[in-house]
């Protein structure tokens, strides 16, 4: 049952994403020399680079140049997405369209390890490009874009001696728990600003009435971030296991795939392995499987499916996914630890 869902979500996303890149190419096809030419690229992330868009999902777009942008140029591709995404139903950007910006993309580089690439938004466009992408327009430059990133996470490799992926393996690390970090920051703003609407209501009382967005957001990010990030660390350590280190090409193919493509992948490697599986890692993904596909169930009920069950009075099933939260979070360490059994890869997790 797991996998027919599973299936027929990857499916309907699918469908869905080409309508929308269809849309988007009718939309940027006047302008397309001055607006995209041959060095600008067009993808999505989130639930459209995982490729599980559900009935009410958004769809997050990234616009990346590789060449120093233009306003004009912006502001065209800009309407073009918002007029595309109107056309297939799907909701306007987050935020006003205030995050939809044309990123230089030498800057998704250039940035890395500096201050400035948490401030300017260009860690987490590259982490995001890595970890959940999917092109709709722009193919070559949004490979290109690609093997420029992975070059700056393998620019220290050395011929004949092994690699190990630290620098790469950190940074998905840190993202994970800015991620949770900004999750805190946003519920503390929230508050503040609805204390700020209604003077009359106490701190107390405020808090609790947003409580079920925080648990609803916080259900989401530890399923769907969870997921994409310690996909591709798993994926990474079952390289180690397997061949003593990571090549270039290889951590390339993991990363071209959505995270549930590559927890099979470590799974069917689990079990076709001389030696046999690896401990309990089989057992422990078909769990991720089954875990992630009731998170997806519930979320396409109704719109803010997973807020409404916090909501709920007795909120009884609403506790039991925030208990699968837990226990699939959980999981993920045990599978972490299953591959890290000597392997020098995962002590750079944690020191």
């Amino acid at each position: 049952m797991t996998s027919s869902f599973l299936t027929a979500r990857f499916d309907a996303s699918n469908r869905k994403l080409a309508q929308f890149a269809s849309a988007l190419e009718g939309q940027v096809a006047p302008d397309r020399a001055e607006i995209l030419g041959d060095g600008t690229c067009i993808y999505v992330v989130g639930s459209g680079g995982r490729e599980e868009i559900g009935t009410y999902s958004d769809l997050d777009v990234f616009l990346v140049s590789q060449t120093e942008p233009t306003r004009i140029q912006e502001i065209l591709l800009q309407a073009s997405v918002i007029r595309a995404l109107r056309a297939t139903g799907f909701p306007d950007p987050d935020g006003g369209g205030r995050f939809l910006q044309l990123h230089h993309a030498p800057r998704l580089v250039d940035q890395l390890g500096a201050p400035t690439d948490d401030t300017e938004n260009t860690f987490t466009a590259r982490m995001l490009l890595l970890l959940e992408s999917k092109p709709l327009l722009g193919h070559g430059a949004y490979e290109a874009l690609v093997d420029t990133c992975l070059d700056a996470y393998w620019k220290n490799t050395r011929e004949g001696r092994a690699y190990l992926p630290m620098v790469l393996v950190n940074d998905i690390v840190r993202y994970w728990r800015i991620v949770l970090l900004n999750y805190e920051s946003r519920h503390a703003q929230d508050i503040r600003k609805e204390c700020a609407k209604h003077p009359d209501e106490s701190f107390a009382a405020v808090e609790k009435r947003l409580q079920p967005k925080k648990w609803a957001k916080g259900i989401k990010l530890r399923f769907a971030r969870c997921m994409s990030c310690f996909s591709v660390i798993a994926a990474l350590l079952a390289e180690v296991v397997a061949h003593g280190s990571v090549a270039r090409s290889n951590a390339r193919e993991i990363l071209r795939k959505t995270p549930l493509q590559r927890l099979a992948d470590v799974r069917t490697w689990s079990l076709t392995r001389p030696d046999g599986d690896v401990g309990e890692v089989a057992a422990i993904i078909t769990e991720l499987e089954t875990l992630y596909a009731s998170f997806l169930e519930v979320g396409d009920r109704e719109k803010n499916g997973i807020e409404m069950l916090m909501r709920h009075e007795d909120a009884s099933e609403g506790k039991q996914l925030f208990k699968a939260a837990d226990r699939f979070a959980q999981r993920y360490f045990d599978l972490l630890q299953e591959l890290g059994k000597g392997n020098p890869l995962f002590r750079y997790l944690v020191v």
